[in-house]
């Protein structure tokens, strides 16, 4: 399932790629899934939900990612989706006069 999701990733059929990520949840079982299993599943629905704009849920694979491997990619993602949610984030009581 995961190669084809990167097949769904390469042809920017991101929606279909959501979907199917989402409805395998084995994927995502810690009993029976290794950590880098794990880590590159959660990596690539972050993509998914980053690519179309579901920034809180990407923010939320991201995280999980990262708590079963360290890719290179997760991290960049990360670092990327903090600043768009932070340029997105609406000024307090304190903002500009």
């Amino acid at each position: 399932m995961i190669q084809l999701s990167v097949l769904y990733a390469r042809r920017k059929q991101l929606t279909e790629m959501l979907d199917l990520l989402n409805r395998y949840l084995y994927l995502y079982d810690e009993r029976s899934r290794s950590k880098g299993e794990l880590a590159t599943a959660y990596n690539n629905r972050c993509y998914a939900h980053m690519e179309l704009g579901e920034l809180e849920k990407a923010v939320q694979d991201c995280a999980a990612s990262l708590r079963f491997g360290s890719l290179p990619e997760a991290f960049a993602k990360q670092k990327r989706l903090v600043k768009r949610l932070d340029a997105r984030a609406p000024l307090g009581d304190d903002g500009p006069s």
